[in-house]
């Protein structure tokens, strides 16, 4: 089973007072991802030949090994029996300001800061190829979390003088910094399918 969720919100603000202007903008994303296997599936029951029976003719039950093929497995069972889903958050924010300290020469700030989480979770039951029916289902889920900004501070200086001369010049400062931090954590032989 796949399927894919996306929520989205963006809000921009902006206001000038004088020599003073403002700027924010603010977008979060939420995205809920059931990725299945994939293509994977539709690969496997493709390229299956059609040698076996995918249920059984008296009970009506799915056959996990429909061949003698002892690495070919029902697709259906193995989709069923495989979860994979994929949860993210996003939210990136800007906030800019500027300054017109004199005429032709302006102070500006921007804030750039960055959230990211993505948590990704996987099941593996009995019936898919991976434990070819036998044994106990494997969970593993991996977290990651993304926090980053970028500050600028810059001036800029344009300006005619006499007439015939003109003057343009910028100084910039700017700081940045990315942290990641990632958490995996795995359960093996579950009491449960």
């Amino acid at each position: 089973v796949q399927d894919y969720v996306a929520r989205t919100l963006s809000t921009n603000l902006s206001h000038d007072y004088k020599k003073l202007r403002l700027q924010l903008g603010v977008q979060g994303v939420r995205n809920f991802r059931n990725a299945g296997r994939g293509a994977v599936m539709w690969d496997e029951a493709l390229f299956n030949p059609a040698l076996g029976r995918a249920f059984d003719a008296t009970t009506g039950a799915p056959v996990f090994l429909p061949t003698e093929d002892g690495l070919l497995v029902n697709p259906v069972m193995a989709a069923q029996a495989y979860k994979r889903e994929i949860d993210r958050t996003n939210v990136l924010g800007t906030l800019t300001g500027s300054y017109e300290i004199i005429p032709g020469l302006r102070a500006h700030v921007d804030f750039g800061p960055q959230y990211t989480k993505q948590d990704d979770g996987e099941f593996i039951g009995v019936y898919t190829r991976q434990k070819r029916g036998v044994g106990l289902p494997d969970a593993t889920i991996r977290r990651s979390t993304n926090t980053n900004f970028t500050l600028s501070n810059f001036l800029e200086l344009d300006r005619t003088y006499r007439g015939s001369h003109h003057l343009q010049a910028k100084a910039l400062y700017e700081v940045a910094q990315f942290r990641t931090v990632r958490d995996t954590a795995a359960a093996l032989g579950l009491p449960f399918d």
